[in-house]
């Protein structure tokens, strides 16, 4: 039997239209470390082996928590420490995004007359 007729370009770039997931705001993640009771915000990878424990949180532009993983290391203290992250999470969080914009437009990431921007 003769194979399918392969799918035109239009028609892909029409199924990735509709599956497209649609976000009200950018999710932003920030990682925070601890070195004994010193909080590191956003460790770069060669301080990730010093570091006791470990945690990500990822948030939305109100500030509200989306997610959080932890993977590894001790035990977290304190629930503090949760809270702390979240907290620098959220003074990061305009200045993030705006480079992650800023770097999608310079690197025409997606198509910009689509988003409306």
């Amino acid at each position: 039997s003769a194979a399918p007729p392969a799918a035109s370009p239009t028609a892909a770039t029409q199924q990735t239209r509709r599956n497209r997931l649609e976000l009200t705001s950018v999710p932003l993640a920030l990682t925070c470390g601890w070195h004994g009771t010193e909080c590191i915000v956003d460790p770069a990878a060669s301080e990730l082996p010093l570091l006791s424990s470990a945690i990500t949180v990822v948030l939305d532009a109100e500030g509200d928590l989306l997610g959080m993983q932890k993977v590894g290391g001790a035990p977290l203290a304190a629930l503090k420490q949760v809270q702390q992250c979240i907290a620098h999470a959220r003074l990061h969080y305009k200045g993030a995004t705006a480079l992650l914009k800023h770097s999608m437009l310079e690197h025409s990431v997606g198509d910009e007359s689509e988003n409306g921007q």
